[in-house]
């Protein structure tokens, strides 16, 4: 038994080491952008990475345990080796050749590689393989037999001894099989509700040092199962058409009938909250339920509610990509799973770094989660904090940390701000998530999904009303900016289908200090991804978020437009257009043709625009 869990440990810790000298090469190849950074931060990228590294090394046992757990029923052992050794050689080129082509490829495309090149096998990758140089190519073929050579040498001086004594132990079965059990652990990275993602081993401000941490052996294996799920089509509506409608669409009123400027200064600091589930229909003011939210509805008292904006998607991580880089959902996919993708997005903290602000984003929960982590650091924030600065026994809930130690820990950050420069504080709530477990007397009886979430919801809004209590204690009120948000909308209070565009409405606050303007209603029609633009818009800064508008500019016009599974919805003060992209066919159609051909319009230029980054 001894001798089979060694030969597991050597396998398992051979593949470690056959990374890192793999993450090693990357850094040496890439010489030029290696050397901007110090080396205790490259030391890091390494030390980050052998988490994803133990991830693929857990994959690459499971085969050997299973092998070796059979072999011990069995005479002779030879056939065991030859069978591992088979395994171990067939991935060991399959990864070598991912390591060597990514070196070259990184050089031209600035990001690891994934399953880019099987799908652009006839364009762009072809181009990029011709286009390179005969020594690159002799530098590809040198390393490739390099890493073969000395990873078969290095595997059969590490195992050859286990192997040879290699008996028949009928016992030994049942370890070999926990132990091939037990690879769930690294293979999944985390105990959290998280598996692993390229999030986990993010840990820097800028794309490099992350992207050395990347294990591209996992990477490309990881994206070639999401490959069929992230290519949309190209012809669901005309090109020429669909940039006409698009260009109309973004066209403001003529004649304005809202203020142009809301605030005070040009300069405030800036508390973005983005509230977990918060639908419309918890607020009274939008029509919701009448008790659930009574700080809102004071907040919007004291500022300006929008009162018909729709969350662009229906989970987390598309409304963060919506509200911090005014960038749409998409029906089938999320854009955090797309690393290389996000890094090419805008972001308000990107826009705000470049103005002078420090940016920090906060949330009491795992941010690894579905892959936020890396789009967070790709959206350039400055600090990134999570569930990790709290007590481990504060974490109760299965989300993390309850909102009501987030933002009683928010206020201890923002007293702790350096008072000469302004700062974007994002704060994400977690609290109103399912299950509903909050740490509060029941207000709402009954244990059903809609007085579990109106429960929760509750505290959260308790929370927040503390939260801005305290805040206006503080000198900084008079010069700070709150804007909330939700990161989607949520069916249980009033039964919404799917695609209902109910489901979709959100409330969308400022208020603060900072605000000139109190007990304003804006009634145009507009999204998560407006938020971005319209606040830009009153800091007077130069900057154009494609698929944002600015919401004061529209009057009671502009539209909404959300996307559901395989789906998408369009809205206007007098359409409504709801569309299933499985059936080819209007689910509703209210309104003039106009209005599904601009519906038609809009998302097929977020199909094109997600297809081209």
């Amino acid at each position: 038994m001894q001798t089979r869990l060694t030969l597991l440990l050597k396998n398992f810790f051979f593949w470690l080491v056959f990374f890192q000298i793999g993450r090693f090469l990357f850094i040496i190849y890439q010489l030029e952008l290696s050397i901007n950074f110090d080396f205790s931060t490259l030391l890091k990228s390494m030390f980050y990475g052998a988490r994803m590294d133990m991830s693929v090394a857990g994959y690459m046992s499971i085969i050997p345990a299973l092998m070796l757990t059979i072999s011990a029923l069995f005479k002779p052992q030879k056939w065991v080796k030859t069978a591992i050794y088979i395994h171990t050689f067939i991935f060991m080129i399959l990864s070598s050749l991912t390591i060597v082509s990514d070196m070259e490829l990184y050089s031209y495309w600035n990001y690891r590689m994934d399953a880019t090149p099987l799908l652009y096998l006839s364009t762009g990758f072809t181009e990029v393989i011709q286009s390179a140089s005969p020594l690159a190519a002799v530098k590809q073929v040198f390393l490739f037999a390099l890493m073969i050579l000395a990873g078969s040498k290095a595997y059969n001086w590490l195992t050859a001894s286990s192997f040879d004594n290699l008996e028949r132990v009928y016992w030994s079965s049942p370890a070999t099989l926990v132990f091939a059990g037990l690879l769930i652990i690294p293979i999944r990275g985390s105990f959290d509700v998280a598996p692993m993602n390229v999030g986990f081993v993010y840990f820097h401000e800028k794309p490099y040092p992350n992207h050395v941490a990347i294990n591209v052996f996992w990477n490309v294996l990881y994206s070639l199962g999401k490959v069929n799920k992230s290519k949309y089509p190209e012809n669901f509506y005309d090109k020429t058409l669909t940039e006409e409608h698009f260009a109309e669409l973004y066209e403001p009123a003529k004649t304005r009938n809202l203020p142009t400027k809301l605030l005070k200064t040009d300069k405030p600091n800036v508390i973005l909250i983005i509230l977990e589930s918060f639908t419309a229909d918890l607020v009274e003011s939008l029509g919701g339920e009448k008790g659930v939210t009574p700080n809102l509805e004071k907040l919007i008292d004291e500022g300006v509610l929008f009162t018909n904006v729709y969350a662009n998607g229906d989970r987390t991580d598309k409304g963060l990509v919506a509200v911090l880089s005014s960038y749409p959902a998409q029906p089938k996919t999320s854009m955090t799973k797309w690393s290389q993708k996000t890094q090419e997005l805008p972001s308000l903290p990107n826009v705000l770094n470049n103005e002078g602000y420090h940016t920090s984003f906060f949330y009491g929960g795992d941010v690894n989660f579905a892959n936020i982590n890396s789009y967070l650091h790709n959206s350039e924030f400055q600090e990134i904090l999570s569930k990790n600065i709290f007590p481990s026994e504060l974490s109760t809930s299965k989300w993390g940390v309850h909102d009501h130690y987030v933002f009683d820990k928010a206020i201890d950050i923002l007293k702790a701000k350096d008072p000469s420069k302004p700062f974007f504080q994002t704060i994400l709530t977690s609290s109103s998530h399912e299950p509903f477990d909050v740490p509060m007397e029941t207000v709402f009886e009954g244990d059903d999904k809609k007085s579990l979430f109106m429960n929760s919801a509750h505290y959260t809004d308790r929370s927040l009303g503390v939260f801005i209590d305290r805040l206006k204690e503080e000198k900084i009120w008079d010069n700070t900016l709150i804007m909330l948000v939700a990161d989607h909308g949520i069916p249980h209070i009033k039964k919404h289908r799917n695609s209902d565009a109910g489901k979709f409405h959100i409330p969308m606050i400022w208020t603060g200090g900072a605000l000139q303007n109190t007990n304003l209603k804006v009634d145009t029609f507009g999204n998560q991804t407006d938020l971005a633009e319209t606040f830009i818009r009153q800091l007077n800064v130069d900057y154009d978020f494609v698929f944002g508008k600015d919401l004061l500019q529209f009057n009671d016009q502009g539209f909404s437009f959300f996307t559901f599974n395989n789906g998408f919805g369009y809205l206007t003060s007098k359409a409504k257009v709801i569309y299933d992209l499985n059936g080819d066919y209007f689910i509703s159609k209210d309104g003039k043709n106009y209005d599904q051909e601009n519906a038609k319009a809009y998302m097929q230029k977020v199909f094109t625009d997600f297809n081209n980054r």
